[in-house]
């Protein structure tokens, strides 16, 4: 954690101007650090917070102030975030920044973030926690710093910066949570987000993509949440208890892609393929989702080739829909192998099909080698048409000059 540096009248003139000013909104929550030769020093905002209307760069975060428990030896998930948001006509870079005391660990989902113009980006982040950190409160400080702004010898330079900082309490107990997402029909794994939420506090610990969540948390009651996107469409109550294992079900009203099948269909009297028809079943057990659509992603030997709607529906009833598209190729098929990625889209969240469906194109279907055929075999028939032509006039010059055969007599 950064200490004040000690500066003149001038900076501390300045700085006292920035504090005001950050108080009235005039840069929306966003600490301006001031960079003075021997170290910075940045504030933590207030939480999320809007650009500055003359534009700008100011940011934020989604846990200023907050408090959360994690046993030694246990983590806070990538459930928070700060952000940075490029209001001016250029793009700018950051860097994330942390500070906490020793055995506790900031990791960023990535270090360093560039921001186009007029654009938000996001940087969630996990803190773990060693299992030698002793039981108490520590402070943690998480921010974003600009790193494009070059310092200026022996001058002021303000290099804006946003952070925030939270208080972690670790304890000396520890509890594990165990949570599936199941169909509620068929009871097989649901793919999808699983959300744990401490309740003291309502603060989400941790947060996985899958069908599953294993979690070493603080004794405590939480809750399990199964997400879609932004449509929660489960949870359950969890109690976990001290030196025990608790395990709970998340029993899910589904959207399900299945039975994805790609069939080619060749040209007529040709090995040519024509095209590809591609189909599957939605089981739908949520609720009717309006202007959804049906969209399939193609690789071609590993490499994307086309993306593509396959079928539109508004709304997709409930039940069971069959769907069925095409998926032609105006420059014709080049020889490989050709996958199909299946997807559901929705406006608030979309579902992928568990398996991809493939087809192989051999090179003797496809159409651009058969112009590389058709001269090798007009070649070949060429070359055995003249050698049988040279091998007959032999036989017969052969035949007239031989001894035995008989001359016609003479008057």
């Amino acid at each position: 954690m950064s200490t004040k540096p000690k500066i003149g009248r001038r900076a501390s003139s300045i700085a006292r101007s920035v504090r005001r000013a950050g108080r009235f909104g005039a840069i929306a929550g966003a600490t301006l650090a001031l960079g003075v030769g021997v170290g910075t020093r940045a504030g933590a905002t207030t939480g999320f917070s809007r650009a500055p209307a003359g534009g700008g760069v100011a940011g934020g975060g989604d846990f200023t102030g907050g408090r959360v428990e994690i046993p030694a030896g246990g983590r806070l998930g990538a459930t928070h975030a700060v952000y940075l948001v490029n209001s001016t006509g250029s793009p700018v870079r950051a860097a994330f920044t942390a500070g906490a005391p020793r055995g506790i660990t900031v990791e960023p989902a990535r270090a360093d973030v560039s921001v186009g113009a007029g654009h938000t980006e996001y940087v969630p982040y996990s803190v773990r926690v060693a299992n030698t950190v002793a039981p108490g409160s520590y402070r943690v400080t998480v921010g974003l710093r600009r790193s494009d702004v070059a310092p200026v010898k022996g001058a002021v330079v303000f290099v804006p910066a946003v952070s925030q900082d939270f208080t972690l309490v670790v304890v000396g107990t520890s509890a594990r949570v165990r949570v599936r997402a199941l169909d509620r029909v068929t009871s097989r794994p649901v793919v999808g987000t699983i959300s744990l939420v401490r309740m003291a506090g309502r603060v989400e610990i941790d947060r996985t993509t899958g069908s599953a969540l294993d979690a070493v948390v603080a004794p405590g009651t939480y809750e399990a949440r199964f997400l879609l996107g932004t449509k929660t469409l489960a949870r359950v109550a969890v109690a976990a208890v001290a030196g025990r294992e608790a395990s709970a079900d998340l029993r899910v009203d589904s959207v399900v892609l299945s039975g994805i099948q790609a069939v080619p269909v060749f040209q007529e009297h040709t090995r040519h393929v024509a095209y590809v028809r591609i189909s599957g079943t939605i089981e739908n057990r949520f609720e009717p989702l309006a202007s959804s659509s049906v969209r399939v992603s193609v690789r071609r030997d590993g490499r994307r080739v086309a993306t593509q709607r396959l079928a539109r529906f508004d709304p997709l009833p409930n039940g069971t829909t069959r769907f069925e598209g095409v998926q032609v190729e105006n420059d014709g098929w080049p020889a490989g192998e050709y996958r199909y990625a299946v997807q559901l889209v929705t406006p608030g969240f979309s579902v992928s099909a568990g398996e991809e469906a493939a087809v192989r194109v051999p090179s003797w279907t496809a159409p651009t080698q058969w112009p590389w055929l058709i001269g090798v075999l007009l070649a070949l028939g060429v070359a055995l048409a003249a050698r049988g032509l040279r091998n007959r006039r032999n036989r017969l010059v052969r035949f007239r000059a031989s001894p035995h055969v008989p001359r016609r007599a003479t008057e």
